[in-house]
C-alpha cells in the first residue's frame, strides 16, 4: 500500500508540473513531441507485454476492447484528444478538454491499483507508464485551458483537481478491490490494457507520425519507449 501512494503521489507531481509548466511556455515543442513519442513507446508496449496476457490467461478479452472502446468513445462526447494545444481543432473546447482528458487520468489510477494488486512489479511498470504520459498530457490540457476565458483562479483549481484524479482513483480502487478474485483481478487489468491500447494508438502515436521536421528524433524516442519496457520485461521478471 506504501508503494501505491508513492506512486500516486509521484503521478500528481507529474500532473501538476505539466499543468504549471504549460502556464510559463518554457518547454519548447521539440521536446514536447518526443516526450510524447517517448510515453508512446511505453504505453503501447505495456499494455501489449504485461497487461493484455493477463487478460488472455483468464479468458477475458473482451474487456480489452471494453476498455478501448471506454477512452474512445469518452474522447467523441467531449470532442478531446491528448494533442498539443496549438495545433489541436478544440483548443478552445475548455471545460469540455477537462473532462475528457479526465477520463484518461482515472483510467489511469484504476490500472495502476489493479496491477499492483496482482504484483508489485506489474504496479510498477504500469504506475512508470502512466507518470511518463502524464506530464506531456497534462501540459497540453494547461494549454488548451489557458486558451479559453475562464478566470485564473479556476483554471489553477481545475488544474488541481486534474492532478488530484490519479491518487484519488488509484487509492480509492485499491481500498475496493483488495480483496477481489483473480478473475476480477483479470478484468480490471484487461480492461486497463484496453485504455491502454487507445491512448498510445490513437492519441500519442499519431504525434510520432506527423510531418515535417523532427519526425526522425520522434521516432527514435519511441523506440526508446519500446525498449524500455522491454528492459523492464528481463529487470523485473514480469
Amino acid at each position: 500500500m506504501f508503494s501505491l501512494v508513492i506512486y500516486s503521489f509521484l503521478s500528481f507531481i507529474s500532473s501538476f508540473l505539466g499543468t504549471f509548466f504549460s502556464t510559463l511556455k518554457i518547454i519548447n515543442e521539440k521536446i514536447q513531441e518526443r516526450a510524447i513519442s517517448f510515453g508512446a513507446g511505453y504505453i503501447l508496449s505495456t499494455g501489449i507485454l504485461f497487461l493484455m496476457p493477463e487478460a488472455i490467461e483468464k479468458r477475458k478479452t473482451i474487456w480489452i476492447l471494453l476498455g478501448f472502446l471506454f477512452i474512445y468513445l469518452g474522447e467523441q462526447i467531449f470532442m478531446m484528444h491528448g494533442c498539443k494545444g496549438e495545433e489541436c481543432e478544440y483548443h478552445r473546447i475548455g471545460v469540455a478538454a477537462f473532462l475528457g482528458l479526465s477520463l484518461h487520468t482515472i483510467a489511469g489510477g484504476i490500472s495502476i491499483s489493479a496491477t499492483f494488486l496482482k504484483s508489485p512489479a506489474l504496479g510498477f511498470v504500469t504506475f512508470l507508464a502512466v507518470f511518463l504520459h502524464k506530464f506531456p498530457e497534462a501540459f497540453s490540457l494547461g494549454v488548451l485551458l489557458n486558451n479559453t476565458n475562464l478566470k485564473k483562479n479556476l483554471i489553477y483549481f481545475l488544474f488541481f483537481v486534474y492532478s488530484l484524479l490519479i491518487p484519488i482513483s488509484a487509492i480509492s480502487s485499491y481500498l475496493v478491490f483488495k480483496d477481489i478474485s483473480e478473475n476480477f483481478l483479470a478484468i480490471l487489468i484487461g480492461f486497463s490494457a484496453g485504455t491502454f491500447l487507445e491512448i498510445g494508438a490513437s492519441d500519442l502515436l499519431p504525434q510520432v507520425h506527423k510531418k515535417g521536421a523532427g519526425r526522425s528524433g520522434r521516432f527514435l524516442a519511441f523506440l526508446a519507449g519500446i525498449f524500455l519496457a522491454v528492459l523492464s520485461e528481463g529487470l523485473f521478471h514480469i
